[in-house]
């Protein structure tokens, strides 16, 4: 799908909310300048999981 992304973030303990606005943000600043937009890209929050082995990972 190209309608969202996936990443594996190790958090080593860190706020994942702090870490996803950071991404977030950064996106939406090189979106919006390519495209020549402004506003916001994302309608809901992130959403989350524990990944606690490899078969969390597989399709």
């Amino acid at each position: 799908m190209d309608n969202h992304a996936h990443f594996i973030i190790d958090a080593n303990g860190a706020d994942i909310s702090k870490i996803m606005h950071f991404i977030n943000y950064k996106y939406a600043m090189w979106f919006n300048k390519r495209y020549s937009r402004h506003g916001h890209l994302f309608q809901d929050r992130f959403k989350s999981k524990i990944v606690k082995d490899e078969r969390y990972l597989l399709p």
